[in-house]
């Protein structure tokens, strides 16, 4: 700022004394010479907003009822059955043909092999049949004052299963 008010101030004084080349120069640099101008800036100084002097404004709270419920919940029964760790047992009073040699209870399915009127060969049929690594066991069946031992295989969970364990008995025993 200084500077320019000594050109402005000076530079006339040394035009009256005599032009050199130097004055020359200092004269067409302060006529490119503008003064600068400002302007009026406003700036806003955001309002600090007081709590206790600022308009409050209303809060509306709505009182809800509280309803009481004076009714039980009914009582779910808990089946022994499903929480029984012992396994289910083929019940021979619920079973029915199901296809040839098969039978189901509803449940389970077995097949039976043969049947004999004597327990002691049936007893050794169910051995034989074991020993091949099949599950046999004996059947109790009367008809007309006649006991008929049945040996069977089983028991599965599937019918399909049961058709694959009937189908490799009839390839090892071929009967």
């Amino acid at each position: 700022m200084i500077k320019r008010l000594l050109i402005i101030v000076v530079l006339p004084l040394a035009l009256n004394y005599g032009q050199t080349t130097t004055n020359i120069t200092q004269q067409s640099l302060s006529s490119e010479i503008k003064p600068i101008v400002t302007e009026n800036v406003k700036i806003e100084i955001p309002k600090v907003v007081n709590l206790f002097t600022t308009p409050k404004k209303e809060i509306v709270v709505e009182k809800k009822e509280e309803v009481k419920v004076e009714e039980k919940a009914p009582e779910v029964e808990i089946k022994k059955e499903l929480f029984d760790p012992t396994p289910y047992v083929y019940n021979l009073e619920t079973e029915k043909k199901v296809k040839g040699e098969i039978y189901s209870d509803g449940m389970l399915y077995c097949y039976q092999v043969a049947a004999f009127k004597s327990k002691k060969v049936a007893d050794n049929e169910v051995k034989k049949i074991k020993s091949k690594n099949f599950e046999a066991y004996l059947t109790e069946y009367k008809v007309k004052k006649v006991t008929w031992y049945r040996v069977r295989i089983g028991n599965f969970d599937t019918l399909a299963e049961t058709e694959k364990s009937l189908k490799s008995y009839k390839k090892l025993f071929k009967k």
